[in-house]
């Protein structure tokens, strides 16, 4: 059977991109979950429904790859597929949404991918297409555990330190503590901002 290639049509290849995503990656270490950053995308004012572009066998959604940009920077997603369909596939989503981000109708220029350390695959398919290792950044981490105020505390990195949302009855002596432990660095690195810097 032949696949055909489909470019965003709405909300519900948004749901499909997730499901897909979560299965894709399911077993890669340190793997995101999915965002709802796809769908705000989706509804910007740079969207282009080129920007997402699915593989079909008949009904079946065997692949997809797609960026998200702004001005002439473009974040370009890894060219996802099932097992068997690793290759050709994987070669022809690459071409058709990197095509599109660097063409004239988008104008994309500058183009970059994050990927956490033991992601082989997916570093050497960008290095293959004339990608380079830029930096390797922190991924700061802490175990919570779980029964603090019945509730985890909701965290994130930002200007180098920790934020923790206001939570009642949060035991703040424990995390401090629980940072203290992990002060003296990063336990993982993102090899990322892979750049290639034009077409």
């Amino acid at each position: 059977m032949s696949i055909n290639l489909s470019c965003y049509q709405g909300p519900d290849d948004l749901k499909r991109q997730t499901t897909f995503w979560t299965r894709a990656t399911s077993e890669l270490p340190l793997c995101w979950k999915a965002t709802i950053s796809p769908a705000l995308y989706a509804k910007g004012t740079q969207f282009d429904p080129r920007s997402r572009c699915f593989a079909f066998e008949g009904d079946r959604l065997v692949g997809y790859m797609s960026f998200t940009g702004r001005g002439d920077f473009v974040s370009l997603g890894y060219p996802w597929v099932l097992a068997g369909y690793e290759g050709e596939l994987q070669e022809k989503l690459y071409d058709t949404v990197y095509g599109f981000a660097g063409s004239s109708q988008y104008g994309g220029k500058v183009f970059a991918q994050r990927f956490r350390t033991g992601w082989d695959p997916q570093m050497s398919f960008f290095k293959r297409h004339g990608f380079r290792e830029e930096r390797r950044d922190p991924i700061f981490t802490l175990t919570l555990e779980t029964g603090l105020a019945g509730r985890p505390a909701q965290m994130s990195v930002h200007a180098s330190e920790y934020q923790v949302d206001t939570q009642k009855h949060f035991e703040w002596e424990l995390l401090s503590t629980a940072l203290s432990l992990h002060a003296n660095g990063p336990v993982e690195h993102l090899p990322g901002l892979l750049r290639n810097s034009g077409l």
